[in-house]
């Protein structure tokens, strides 16, 4: 009789987390389970229904089933079967939310299949999960908390955590799993983030003892007073700005002109959690702090192309380059050039881009688009005449300047932060 094989190939709880909702979404939860089927010889048991049982453990390998479902899933060329633990047909009288307890554990998975498709069950391991599906558990959980146990700790914000073992962070958001080092934190100094809407992941101190997050994209707005996030962190819209004084234009722009009351980050913005008060614009003081003040400030900016877009990159402070991508800390528009597909690596890495937008100088057209930026700060430099401190950069030669000032009729690029809570 021929001898078929199960490995489990991998168990990928934070980085393939499948159709994952929040609790208060009454909607199926799950994780991603994919394991091979192979013959004595180590040949695939290719394009074969099978059919798996799953049961979550408590205790022990041997313990007690807690959770147990079903399914039938069909081997790819490779042997392979994917399945979402947790959307299965159950075989227990409740959900996997409600019949397990992942902080009670530890816990163990048991799988067995039988891979003629029926229910004589020939295969079968058990593999205890050495992290548990942290997401899941953030879902049940209410309001945002923190837990800590044995050294490690786990922040939970509106089913989103941040775990944090060994100087490694694991940031999961909408099913994306980012690793980042965090050496700098410690049993003292714990920060917490908010997880909201539009919020990048990486973060930045703006003086000794306060951080930050830099949004998703530039601000962008229309005559209506609509306040959208852009979809890119290298979006900008160039001539489009040319349109501020037609009041008939319907679309968006992104050259921004200060008000009475701001640069209009302080409302409601769409993607940006949709509530009031959750951003605001750094100070000139924060920028320079963040562009000089920080522990090798000069190894944690440089000029980048980005999606064919010439900008300014800045890095968290506890930043890691991740693996297959180089960057050098030089000048010239040649260097760091990136296709969307590598910008999206690295900015799951926590990278920030600030696309070089030109600016608008009184009541004239869109000026150096793709040369300078020039970017809003909240500082005043004449209460009387309205003008302001603007950042702005020059990305052919890297030049930064946080001292330059712009008047009260310039047209500027902004970058929202959302301060991260310290504890």
């Amino acid at each position: 009789m021929k001898k078929i094989a199960l490995i489990a190939t991998a168990i990928t709880f934070l980085f393939q987390l499948s159709t994952f909702h929040s609790a208060h979404a009454q909607a199926p939860q799950g994780f991603t389970y994919q394991a091979a089927v192979r013959d004595a010889q180590g040949r695939a048991v290719a394009g074969r229904q099978v059919t798996v049982r799953i049961a979550l453990v408590q205790g022990t390998a041997l313990g007690t089933e807690s959770y147990a479902e079903m399914h039938q899933p069909t081997t790819d060329a490779a042997g392979l079967f994917t399945i979402t633990v947790g959307q299965g047909n159950a075989l227990t009288n409740c959900t996997i939310e409600s019949c397990v307890d992942w902080a009670a554990g530890p816990w163990f998975l048991r799988s067995q299949v039988d891979p003629e498709g029926g229910e004589n069950f020939t295969l079968s391991t058990t593999q205890q999960l050495m992290s548990v599906p942290y997401a899941l558990y953030a879902a049940n959980v209410q309001h945002d908390t923190v837990v800590v146990r044995d050294s490690v700790v786990v922040h939970i914000v509106d089913s989103v955590i941040v775990h944090h073992r060994d100087s490694v962070v694991v940031h999961i958001r909408d099913s994306v799993a980012v690793h980042y080092d965090t050496t700098a934190f410690n049993a003292d100094t714990v920060w917490m983030t908010d997880s909201i809407e539009g919020m990048l992941p990486g973060r930045f101190s703006i003086n000794g003892l306060e951080q930050v997050s830099f949004a998703c994209g530039n601000l962008q707005y229309k005559h209506d007073g609509s306040r959208r996030f852009a979809l890119h962190q290298y979006d900008a819209l160039g001539s489009l700005n040319n349109y501020y004084s037609q009041s008939s234009y319907e679309g968006w722009m992104d050259l921004v002109l200060r008000s009475t009351g701001g640069w209009g980050v302080d409302g409601a913005i769409e993607g940006g959690g949709d509530s009031a008060g959750l951003w605001r614009v750094l100070s000139s003081e924060e920028w320079n702090y963040i562009l000089t003040g920080r522990n090798n400030a000069d190894s944690l900016k440089a000029c980048a192309t980005v999606n064919g877009v010439l900008g300014l990159l800045l890095l968290p402070d506890n930043w890691q380059l991740p693996d297959g991508l180089d960057m050098v800390m030089a000048a010239g528009s040649s260097v760091n050039v990136y296709t969307a597909a590598q910008w999206a690596i690295l900015e799951a890495a926590g990278a920030v881009f600030l696309p070089a937008a030109g600016y608008v100088y009184d009541y004239g057209n869109v000026q150096s688009m793709g040369s300078l930026g020039y970017y809003a700060t909240n500082t005043i430099y004449n209460s009387v005449s309205g003008s302001f401190y603007q950042m702005y950069f020059v990305p052919g030669s890297c030049f930064i300047n946080t001292t330059s000032t712009g008047s009260s009729t310039n047209r500027v690029s902004v970058r929202a932060v959302h301060d991260i809570p310290r504890f």
